[in-house]
């Protein structure tokens, strides 16, 4: 059984924050100074020229991201923004300033996205999930830390069929929502250890289950919860509902 994506369809508008080297720091990096004087927002929604006749099928970006992605109806993913850490997914590193398809997934139907601060994970339409970006957390999901994926690997894991993310992490349940039974999280920055002055991060390097969901009761036992029927999913910057 194949995935439904989004069944709205239009054309892209950006405004706001568009000099992408700039959001969320003070200045632009000296290696990035001829971007400085790029400006910093669009007041009113603009339509990017490039894209000419394409049909968007969905549009993704984070509160803590300064790239996005772009579905088109045919189910190919675009991206644009910042890129130190190969969050675009073009095998390499460099910014991009408008819409580009990502060639590396050209055969596949992606149905959702979603982007971390560096990193972004894709969904196909026959249940796979690519990552790329920043790995140094383990938040690809690929049994690794590295600094960097800048292309699309795919993530071992469970068929997924609902999906969540955040900042570092993301987490998705394995069944359909009428059927599902359970949730799994790539990388999960746990309880940090400070050594030294430095903190520390316990992570989870490739996909595991929750194995089991709990409540606590008015006088204070904490009891499992049998049966959990997972709905719906959502990553905040350190915490999942």
């Amino acid at each position: 059984q194949k995935l439904e994506g989004s069944k709205s369809r239009g054309q892209l508008l950006i405004f706001g924050a568009t000099n992408w080297d700039l959001i969320g720091r003070k200045e632009v990096p000296k290696q990035q100074a001829a971007y400085r004087n790029l400006g910093q927002n669009l007041w009113g929604p603009h339509r990017y020229g490039s894209l000419g006749g394409l049909r968007v099928r969905s549009v993704v970006s984070g509160p803590c991201a300064a790239h996005s992605l772009l579905i088109t109806a045919e189910g190919k993913l675009w991206s644009w923004g910042r890129n130190e850490k190969g969050q675009l997914g073009h095998g390499d590193t460099k910014r991009v300033e408008a819409p580009r398809p990502i060639e590396a997934l050209s055969s596949e139907a992606i149905v959702a996205a979603a982007c971390g601060r560096n990193h972004t994970l894709a969904l196909t339409e026959s249940g796979s999930v690519f990552a790329f970006g920043e790995n140094k957390l383990g938040q690809l999901g690929l049994g690794n830390q590295t600094d960097a994926v800048p292309s699309p690997t795919q993530v071992r894991t469970p068929k997924p069929r609902i999906w969540g993310k955040s900042r570092d992490f993301g987490a998705f349940s394995d069944k359909f929502p009428k059927n599902s039974s359970g949730c799994t999280i790539p990388s999960q920055p746990g309880a940090f250890i400070a050594r030294a002055q430095r903190i520390e991060y316990d992570c989870e390097l490739l996909p595991r289950r929750v194995a089991l969901f709990v409540e606590r009761t008015k006088d204070g036992q904490v009891l499992p919860v049998p049966n959990v029927v997972v709905r719906d999913v959502a990553c905040g910057a350190n915490h999942t509902v």
